[in-house]
């Protein structure tokens, strides 16, 4: 007995009986609440009945209505099969508990206003407590999987009426106004939409609409519904724009969506909370494609400019510090593992660095992304022997359509510069640079031309000049007539570029060339004895290049090349003409450069035409003199080393006209020739640069040492198979370690090595 009912004068039962039609008279006459009110008042024990109306609720929810609903929602979150618009057990448990628990709240509402109570309050915070318990995870989440299930029939349901004018009403007018589709496959999603939208309304009724849309599930079902709309529509294409299309779907689908199960289905007019939605998604869905494209950017910049889409995107949803950071990590981590190792060669560097140039431009015109993620590009640029001349080969190669052009325009290489403040003097559209910049480069550098930038790899022209001098060398000594007006276009161009101070022995160079063809053609003007003109002709038409030794960079090769005695008596006689028409100044003939057009005769009365260089057409004029020669004497009578007369003999064993007897032992034997395809003209041409025919036996010869050492060791860096072949090849090793990586790259493009962490080794069968 309670102290209200002593001080009320009743006994327990009394009360409880009291309470007992109270309670009765709430479920079955609204209207008497009032005469509820007062009875309970009169008793004295509305606190005490409100505080048991509570208790008995949460009994009524905690041990019948919501096992019910749990037991659903749990069914619903594994189910995978698809309905056929009927009301899934779920929605009917939903439906049960909602009814219910609407008739309790419209009382207690009506109750509260009589009574100056707050029971539907606490209505409301058992049906939350309850469903925001830990133990109820599973209806939560089977909640999250019919809306997840909803929203994929509004999507597919979108997508069909992109072709079927008659479900475009669902999108204009609501779902309430949509007739049954003739189309039945969309019939069949519209009648499960509404089973959904009836699901929602129950759960609003209830109040576990707010709870369930504000939760973290309902969160992560949108996150994933964007994240897969980017993947799947996105991922690996570049050439489409896809920020506005991304944006009309979400607007679309996601807002109709949401405005669907928000709304009373009679319109899709969005409400404040669902556009709110809307634009957190329309941000969201841009950081995905942000993230998705600094996971590709290294592609991207790949395929640029087709690319250019992709790049455009990147630009618009690049808008914080955190991503801009991220990009710049991912980037740098991108080009270190797939582009600087030395399985790369250098012109593919090159050509990345410059693609990254023109791309990352696009992204950031400032030249700061630019700047700091291809710093690792430059330096590892720098430490290679090759760089720079494949810069210069690129400057003045027409297949280089990029740089070739900007040579063209005769700007000036931008330079370092100590005044680092000058460059933005008179910019009158002056912007500060971002935060991340480096504050000891200027703007100048970072958005000059991709010339200039190249050269600034390493800060200086001189390196530049010089190994054009190289190059110009050998294309000067490549050709065979007296034409340099190509070169000397370049050579223009060039000093526009590096400043004619520069130039001035390259200038020299064009004038030797030029100048040899009017000496060449005085002297042969004055071979007026007939005993002259006998030497001379058994050299046949006889053009030498004159150079100004002070001027031309070092000639490197066979210098110590002994030719024959007819040829020598030639250049003899030539070198005689010479010193008399320029008094004090004689010739010294570098015998191993040049070339050599042969016409051989052979027994069958064929004719061969072969243009080879000096050290080549010596070989085959020594066979001419006797049939049978071994490597020593040969190496005798030119004067020079074993290891280069057998790479040099190797052309005329692959032509047929010389055959190996023995090692080292070689005979005349033109039974072995075979006529090969040529040009018009039938020559078989050697480069005296590449030496391709004789490095393709030799590269035969190499990759079968290499394919012994790498049986006996697991994998092999590029130094230690340099090594390896100099140590075992007899000769030695003729092709420096930049010939050999190409000749593993080959390899490894063929599947017949594979490169891992820069070592070699063979394949695992």
């Amino acid at each position: 007995e309670c102290e209200c009912c002593a001080n009320s004068s009743l006994n327990m039962m009394e009360v409880d009986t009291a309470m007992a039609a109270a309670t009765a008279q709430m479920a079955s006459a609204p209207s008497a609440i009032s005469d509820v009110v007062a009875a309970l008042e009169q008793h004295g024990v509305l606190g005490v009945w409100t505080q048991l109306y509570i208790v008995r609720l949460r009994e009524r929810v905690v041990d019948e209505l919501f096992p019910q609903f749990m037991q659903a929602a749990a069914a619903e979150e594994n189910a995978d099969d698809e309905s056929n618009g009927e009301e899934p057990p779920l929605a009917v448990a939903a439906r049960t508990v909602a009814t219910e628990l609407s008739e309790v709240r419209a009382s207690v509402c009506h109750f509260d206003s009589v009574a100056g109570t707050t029971l539907a309050e606490q209505v409301d915070d058992v049906v939350e407590s309850e469903f925001l318990h830990a133990s109820h995870t599973s209806a939560r989440q089977g909640c999250i999987a019919q809306f997840e299930k909803g929203m994929q029939d509004f999507c597919q349901l979108y997508d069909l009426a992109q072709e079927d004018d008659e479900l475009e009403v669902l999108f204009s007018r609501g779902l309430a106004e949509l007739h049954p589709p003739a189309n039945e496959k969309a019939a069949t999603i519209v009648a499960r939409l509404r089973a959904f939208h009836q699901f929602a309304q129950n759960l609003r009724r209830v109040g576990l609409f707010d709870l369930l849309v504000n939760t973290a599930d309902f969160r992560q079902l949108l996150h994933g519904v964007v994240c897969r709309r980017v993947a799947d529509s996105c991922e690996s294409v570049f050439d489409e724009v896809f920020v506005p299309a991304l944006s009309h779907w979400l607007d679309a689908v996601v807002g109709g969506w949401l405005a669907l199960i928000e709304s009373d289905g009679s319109n899709v007019e969005q409400p404040a909370v669902t556009a709110k939605r809307v634009a957190e998604l329309q941000r969201m869905a841009q950081e995905e494609l942000c993230k998705l494209r600094i996971r590709e950017l290294f592609d991207i910049i790949v395929d640029f400019p087709d690319s250019l889409p992709a790049i455009q995107d990147l630009r618009t949803c690049l808008t914080t510090a955190e991503q801009r950071a991220l990009l710049l990590s991912s980037l740098r981590a991108a080009f270190c593992k797939r582009l600087l190792h030395p399985g790369a060669d250098t012109h593919n560097i090159l050509t990345q660095y410059i693609l990254a140039i023109k791309a990352l431009r696009e992204l950031d015109p400032s030249g700061v992304i630019l700047e700091v993620v291809c710093r690792p590009v430059r330096a590892y640029l720098q430490s290679r022997e090759d760089t720079v001349r494949s810069i210069v080969r690129s400057l003045v190669d027409d297949s280089n359509t990029e740089l070739s052009s900007e040579l063209a325009e005769g700007k000036p290489i931008d330079m370092p510069d100590s005044d680092m403040s000058s460059d933005e003097e008179g910019d009158d559209e002056w912007n500060p640079d971002p935060v991340d910049a480096d504050p000891t480069s200027s703007r100048s550098q970072r958005t000059g031309d991709i010339t200039s930038v190249l050269i600034n790899i390493y800060g200086s022209k001189e390196l530049f000049v010089k190994e054009y001098r190289l190059l110009l060398s050998e294309r000067l000594l490549a050709l065979n007539d007296y034409d340099v007006d190509k070169e000397a276009r370049y050579l223009e161009l060039l000093k526009l570029r590096f400043g004619e101070e520069h130039m001035t022995q390259c200038d020299v160079m064009l004038k030797d060339i030029s100048d040899s063809k009017r000496i060449s053609a005085r002297i042969h003007e004055e071979l007026g004895t007939p005993a002259d003109a006998a030497i001379m002709a058994a050299t046949g038409d006889l053009r030498i290049f004159i150079l100004s030794r002070l001027f031309w960079p070092q000639l490197k090769g066979e210098d110590t090349l002994q030719l024959p005695a007819s040829v020598q008596k030639s250049l003899d006689t030539f070198t005689a003409k010479f010193e008399q028409l320029k008094a004090a100044r004689t010739l010294d003939f570098k015998s191993h450069l040049g070339l050599v057009d042969l016409e051989l005769t052979l027994d069958s009365g064929v004719v061969v035409d072969f243009s080879v260089p000096p050290s080549v057409a010596t070989i085959m004029f020594h066979f001419e003199e006797k049939p049978e020669w071994n490597l020593e004497q040969l190496s005798n009578v030119m004067k020079v080393p074993t290891s280069t007369v057998q790479k040099r003999i190797t052309f005329w064993i692959r032509s047929g006209l010389i055959q190996a007897t023995a090692p080292g032992e070689y005979v005349l034997d033109e039974r072995g020739y075979v006529e090969r395809s040529a040009s018009s003209s039938g020559a078989a041409e050697v480069d005296e640069e590449d030496e391709a025919e004789g490095e393709d036996e030799e590269a035969v010869l190499y990759w079968q040492f290499i394919q012994g050492m790498l049986s006996n060791h697991s994998s092999l860096a590029l130094d230690k198979i340099h090594t390896f072949l100099g140590l075992f090849v007899e000769g030695g090793v003729t092709v420096n370690e930049q010939g050999l990586k190409k000749l593993l790259s080959s390899k490894v493009d063929a599947g017949l090595l594979v490169l891992t962490q820069g070592e070699y080794g063979l394949p695992v069968e």
